[in-house]
């Protein structure tokens, strides 16, 4: 049944660019035991996203060419500058709450057993950095073999890893910097490694 409901996705959304790539493994649907109408609610929920963020980032580095160029004259326009960076606050504004909305909308598309399952994921995505310090003390593998997204079990097998990076910036924000809580030094040796004062 899930691989119908991945090929009937596919089938829906011709151009594999439009798949979201969260979507493309049995995976998911596996797991949550998603419909065919789930996944093509899914996608369209996707698609919509994807599609204003992409539209919404093009006007902010459009903007923030705008505001550099500017920036580098000697007389520069600051009325100008002005506006154009409350317009790059207002896109990342409404990106955030589109953001929220995406998420709700998604979430919608489940009934209360997959947003039981959906809450596990997410408890086994906040032990991620306990996961990655495990690792660090060699108290676990640091991959994990199985096959690639999208492919089945039993066909093609392959090594592959977590790691943690930087989510990408929401159109019009700047990409979050590194936020030293009140009471927090950080250790020169170690980036990102803090230590307490006492």
């Amino acid at each position: 049944m899930q691989f119908w409901v991945l090929v009937v996705g596919l089938l829906a959304f011709p151009a594999l660019g439009q798949m979201p790539q969260r979507l493309l493994g049995r995976d998911v649907a596996r797991y949550l035991d998603l419909t065919v109408e789930q996944v093509t609610r899914l996608v369209r929920i996707d698609t919509g996203w994807s599609s204003y963020r992409a539209e919404r980032s093009l006007r902010a580095r459009q903007l923030q060419d705008e505001i550099d160029a500017e920036a580098r004259k000697s007389n520069a326009d600051r009325a100008g500058l002005k506006q154009r960076n409350l317009e790059l606050e207002t896109i990342c504004r409404h990106a955030r709450e589109r953001r929220a909305q995406v998420l709700h909308e998604a979430r919608a598309v489940l009934n209360p057993g997959q947003v039981a399952k959906l809450a596990q994921l997410e408890q086994a995505f906040a032990l991620m950095p306990i996961i990655e310090s495990a690792q660090a003390l060699n108290l676990m593998p640091n991959s994990l073999s199985g096959p690639p997204p999208g492919m089945p079990e039993g066909t093609v097998e392959t090594q592959f890893t977590f790691t943690r990076g930087k989510p990408d910036a929401l159109p019009g924000c700047p990409a979050m910097a590194q936020r030293i809580y009140p009471g927090v030094e950080l250790n020169d040796s170690v980036k990102g490694a803090g230590t307490m004062k006492r």
